[in-house]
């Protein structure tokens, strides 16, 4: 949930990943997407699925479906609409606290920032950013799904890839920032809502999307730079280290090269 023009992780990982530098990019060492990162806090997270996708342009079988892209780009538009014409969020997002200005979230190729320790530079686009009454920030990422709780490890990679925004926004003047927060869209598609007349007209149908929203602990400088050292480490290494027990990726990956031969 990004760009203006529709794009898929896939996409902007291997933008941030691959082809010509940017003309205020570092002239060398790694440069990684927010929801790249995300992953190393997963429990998901395997070394050497990690080292392929660092070193690896243009994998097979990423493709994203679209329509996903313009869902989110059009939450990011109804928000946007709605505070600049109410002056206000819309109501379901009130959870987040009292906020007094929409900022127009920076587009990742300026959005991003260079961590002293490791030399990695992480960059991405929140989905958006609201300038509180206090004059601190609150950022917020839309997931176009529903929650569940038990789903630790995606959870876990979310709330990183809010808290490098928090970690990027720092430096780059949008600071301080105070409050983190998913919000949820879910969709409405149980048996007895499709039983609205309301819901079919003349040009197809309607779906709703009932918005749920979920703090995250704000706690960047924990986060980022053990994760942005463990990525740097990765990406150094000249072959890639032995993957983790049971990842269903490396196994689908051992089969594929099996049957090339």
């Amino acid at each position: 949930m990004t760009e203006t023009n529709p794009r898929s992780p896939a996409d902007e990982s291997a933008e941030f990943q691959g082809g010509e530098p940017l003309a205020d990019d570092p002239p060398a060492g790694l440069t990684i997407a927010a929801t790249e990162l995300g992953y190393y806090a997963s429990f998901r997270f395997c070394s050497r699925c990690a080292w392929v996708r660092l070193h690896v342009k243009d994998l097979p079988f990423q493709g994203f479906p679209g329509i996903f892209s313009s869902i989110d780009r059009y939450n990011k538009l109804l928000v946007q609409n709605h505070f600049l014409r109410e002056d206000r969020p819309p109501e379901w997002l009130a959870a987040i606290g009292d906020v007094r200005e929409f900022v127009r979230p920076p587009h990742w190729s300026a959005f991003k920032a260079v961590d002293s320790q490791t030399g990695v530079t992480v960059r991405g686009e929140a989905d958006a950013i609201f300038r509180c009454t206090d004059g601190s920030y609150a950022i917020v990422d839309y997931k176009t799904s529903r929650y569940n709780p038990a789903y630790r490890s995606m959870f876990r990679a979310y709330r990183a890839q809010l808290n490098v925004y928090a970690y990027i926004a720092e430096r780059v003047g949008l600071s301080p920032v105070s409050r983190l927060s998913l919000v949820y869209m879910e969709p409405a598609t149980g048996e007895e809502t499709a039983e609205e007349p309301k819901l079919v007209h003349g040009q197809g149908f309607s779906m709703d999307f009932h918005a749920r929203v979920v703090p995250v602990d704000l706690e960047p400088e924990r986060l980022v730079t053990p994760l942005l050292r463990q990525a740097a480490r990765i990406y150094d290494m000249p072959a890639p280290p032995p993957g983790r027990n049971n990842c269903r990726d490396c196994e689908a990956m051992g089969r594929l090269l099996k049957a090339l031969g």
